[in-house]
């Protein structure tokens, strides 16, 4: 590029160049192929939901009755295969259908991932009578058996007798059943009578985990998965769990676990923080040069050389438009965190699982919570699963680091989410607010009482920026006048969220239109700066032209910005009307008032250019002798203003524009 030129378009290619880049991220959480068409397409990946856990269920709890879907993966000959399922009271075994298991697998990942004898009723001559077998049958290809024992020997001999191998030293685990009264589902592959090509289509499906699941139906207040006993293999286990319920239900170990890996990922982002503040920084001085370049641009104003750079543009932007306020840097336990990649959880109704409701018919009433939790758990860490509601535990969190994450939870709960909430939302300690009032915006149902109308005034910022976005989604004309008076809060997030809403719902105040035409006039310089944005999102609004001329005095990009552009569509500016912008202590707002000068290029236009060349910046001086030079024709350094002024002062009278001068059409 000759030193001479600048090509905004050039100006963005070295911007990408030198790191100014958007990225798009997509998350892995959701299988995605990008077509050439740019179409995308959801692909399900069976393996990592179907054929890899070792262990899957779809539990159902409601009521006090648990229905549990059951499925395991097996690698060897089905005959040798054995499986104990303990369950807390006398169950209901029937065959399931795999098609639930595929169902809510693409649902959630679109979202986000030696022969053995024949079991019998009957009681061999000599059998332990600790043992009661309640029930034998046949589900689909499993022979299973319903007992209950009085004590682990006796339970123990039974399997053996019936072709279970269990470890010598696991006997505890048994006991630990017994002594809750639990019943055990024996189940095995009923695969004596098969034909080879059968039995293998039957080691096919065990191996890959998509023979069909057992669903498994018994009286219980608790919502459980029975994997202790799952560590009689000695092995680790994957486990994937769909739990549905009428509210949303977790396992405490399995989630404070993840939230402590959570608590670790944190601490490492904590040690890259100085890195991520200066790309942070680095990424806001940008925007500040694509905006400045994009003015300049299309002003037809072109820097010197050394201030094309993208270092000397950031310069020149933060001398024209004044360095940009620093912002109040968030804490991190006020962190935009979210549980979901360890707790991802729907509301659901059949619509959205029509096979699951086929086999469990109850699933047909109303809707239902769905999450979905996978999990490696080592012999040592298995234990039976117990779930339980949600609610209470991250009401716990709230005011811990962890608040902002549990407030969001809390707020698609329902109304037992939004009971929670709102003790924390009316309580002294202002960490609880902040972080109870960040879920405001998901509640709707909220009514323009007590509540909202002291969270509008609350003394922190962030409650008060919260409590405005909820009374733009529980919306009444109680809430004008509130957001009105916020004009003048301190904090500029809170007052432009306050006269956003309005704008969103201006049709509940057209009356009021002459109140914010008096706020034009209003001493604080933010109120003006509020009014003017509300009355340009207001259809049909006309603004007294002097109003908006006294605007170009306000050192606020945006409101100078958009009172010029509404004024130079009325009617061009004189140069007289130029003066609030030549006065405005923001170069950018001067660089306004130069260009309408030069396009006027009349006696009052040299007068009020001629004292800038005495600007304290030097970029601005130049201007102000390019446009001198370009009105008068005189080949005057813009570094000598006593010569304009003298050669001024012999040839003001009978002053006429330089043939050659700019015509104002040609910007």
């Amino acid at each position: 590029m000759k030193p001479s030129e600048f090509r905004f378009e050039n100006f963005v290619l070295r911007l990408v160049k030198a790191g100014f880049v958007f990225a798009l991220a997509v998350s892995p959480l959701f299988p995605i192929n990008l077509q050439a068409d740019g179409v995308f397409v959801f692909k399900w990946n069976k393996q990592k939901d179907i054929n890899e856990p070792t262990q899957k269920a779809i539990i159902v709890h409601d009521a006090g009755r648990e229905d549990l879907l059951l499925q395991v993966k097996y690698e060897g000959p089905p005959e040798e295969f054995g499986w104990l399922i303990p369950v807390p009271s006398l169950p209901k075994v029937e065959k399931g259908s795999m098609k639930c298991f595929y169902e809510l697998s693409r649902f959630t990942q679109k979202q986000l991932g030696s022969t053995v004898a024949t079991l019998s009723a009957g009681r061999s001559k000599g059998e332990d009578e600790n043992v009661k077998v309640i029930e034998t049958k046949t589900v689909g290809a499993y022979e299973i058996a319903v007992l209950s024992a009085k004590n682990a020997g006796s339970l123990e001999q039974w399997l053996k007798t019936h072709g279970f191998s269990l470890p010598e030293d696991k006997s505890g685990i048994i006991e630990s059943y017994l002594k809750k009264q639990w019943y055990f589902i024996a189940v095995r592959v009923g695969a004596m009578e098969l034909s080879v090509p059968e039995k293998q289509n039957l080691q096919r499906k065990l191996a890959t985990g998509e023979l069909h699941p057992l669903q498994i139906s018994f009286p219980s207040e608790k919502c459980i998965f029975p994997l202790k006993i799952s560590a009689l293999n000695g092995k680790p286990s994957e486990v994937s769990l769909y739990i549905i319920a009428r509210e949303l239900l977790v396992e405490k170990a399995i989630f404070d676990k993840n939230l402590a890996q959570l608590h670790r990922q944190r601490e490492e982002r904590k040690k890259a923080e100085p890195a991520q503040q200066r790309a942070r920084e680095q990424t806001m001085r940008n925007l500040q040069v694509m905006s400045m370049a994009s003015a300049l641009y299309q002003q037809g104003v072109k820097p010197d050389f050394g201030e094309r750079s993208v270092e000397g543009l950031h310069a020149l932007a933060e001398r024209l438009e004044g360095p940009r306020k620093p912002k109040k840097e968030k804490p991190r336990d006020r962190d935009n965190e979210s549980f979901y990649p360890f707790l991802p959880s729907w509301l659901v109704t059949t619509k959205d699982f029509p096979e699951c409701a086929k086999s469990i018919s109850r699933l047909n009433d109303g809707s239902w919570y769905l999450s979905k939790q996978m999990r490696t758990f080592s012999p040592v860490e298995m234990n039976d699963l117990e779930f339980e509601s949600a609610v209470p535990i991250l009401t716990a969190l709230l005011p811990s680091e962890d608040g902002f994450a549990s407030a969001q939870l809390l707020s698609q709960l329902g109304t037992n989410g939004a009971t929670a909430l709102l003790p924390a939302l009316q309580t002294t300690n202002a960490l609880l607010r902040i972080h109870a009032s960040s879920a405001l915006p998901n509640l709707r149902g909220l009514r323009a009482d007590k509540l909202l109308l002291n969270l509008i005034q609350d003394p922190e910022p962030e409650v008060r920026m919260n409590a405005v976005w909820a009374a733009h989604q529980n919306w009444d004309s109680r809430f004008v006048d509130p957001l009105i008076n916020l004009f003048n809060d301190e904090d500029e997030d809170v007052r432009r969220a306050a006269t956003q809403v309005l704008i969103l719902h201006n049709k509940d105040f057209a009356e009021k239109t002459s109140i914010f035409l008096k706020l034009l006039k209003d001493p604080n310089p933010d109120v003006q700066a509020c009014a003017l944005r509300l009355l340009t999102g207001i259809p049909n609004t006309k603004i007294p032209r002097e109003d908006l001329l006294r605007l170009l005095a306000i050192p606020q990009k945006d409101v100078v910005g958009s009172a010029f552009g509404l004024l130079r569509n009325e009617k061009p500016l004189s140069s007289d009307e130029a003066v609030p912008l030549l006065q405005n202590s923001m170069g950018f707002a001067k660089l306004l008032g130069l260009k309408v000068l030069q396009q006027n290029g009349d006696n009052r236009a040299v007068d009020l250019a001629i004292p800038l060349l005495k600007d304290a910046d030097d970029f601005l001086k130049k201007r102000a002798g390019t446009v001198l030079e370009k009105i008068a024709g005189q080949n005057i350094p813009y570094d000598q203003p006593q010569k304009w002024e003298e050669w001024w002062a012999a040839n003001k009278t009978g002053f006429a524009r330089a043939p050659e001068a700019i015509s104002p059409k040609s910007n």
